[in-house]
């Protein structure tokens, strides 16, 4: 995560919390980062260094004046003035993670073969915020490339119960015991 980006949405959660408006700023930033991903011709024009930065502010000012918070618009017209737009992904995600924090929440990436079940689902997050303590927000993708198992993203951990890696696990144990056996290792 860049620096600049931390800083950026410190400061952005910081003025949030003093205002009390903490919610209504992720939740506008979420549509402003979901808007630019869907139309990404927009976020090109707004990346390109040949468009000048008013006609970028003017193109920011036509789909978000008093649209959104006047600090995340403030936070827009500045990362346009110092051509940080590229930079505006890492800091949601800043943004997003102190928000998380603040209210106790953690997101957890679930890949399974098969879809899982809504009981599946609910179980799974009611252990996964027991062992957090905190509010689990559980999306699932499907890959058959895990063969069977699960592997749970969670926060920055990584728990992986995929056939995929008890398999890798046992070829390098084969892989011991063969060594063993020549007197290599």
């Amino acid at each position: 995560m860049s620096l600049a980006g931390k800083k950026y949405a410190q400061a952005l959660m910081e003025v949030a919390m003093e205002q009390k408006v903490v919610e209504e700023i992720y939740e506008q930033f979420k549509m402003i980062m979901r808007g630019l991903r869907d139309h990404r011709d927009l976020y090109e024009i707004l990346l390109l260094p040949s468009t000048q930065t008013s006609e970028k502010k003017s193109i920011i000012e036509k789909i978000y004046k008093g649209q959104i918070n006047g600090y995340l618009y403030n936070l827009l017209m500045v990362v346009l003035d110092k051509n940080r737009m590229e930079d505006l992904k890492l800091i949601f995600e800043s943004y997003r993670e102190l928000y998380y924090d603040l209210n106790k929440m953690v997101e957890a990436n679930v890949v399974t073969v098969v879809p899982m079940t809504e009981d599946e689902k609910a179980a799974l997050k009611a252990k996964l915020e027991q062992r957090t303590k905190k509010t689990v927000l559980l999306t699932t993708r499907i890959d058959d490339s895990i063969i069977g198992g699960m592997i749970v993203y969670l926060g920055d951990q990584v728990i992986d119960g995929s056939v995929r890696r008890k398999l890798s696990l046992l070829k390098n144990e084969l892989k011991e015991i063969r060594l063993q056996e020549l007197g290599v290792n």
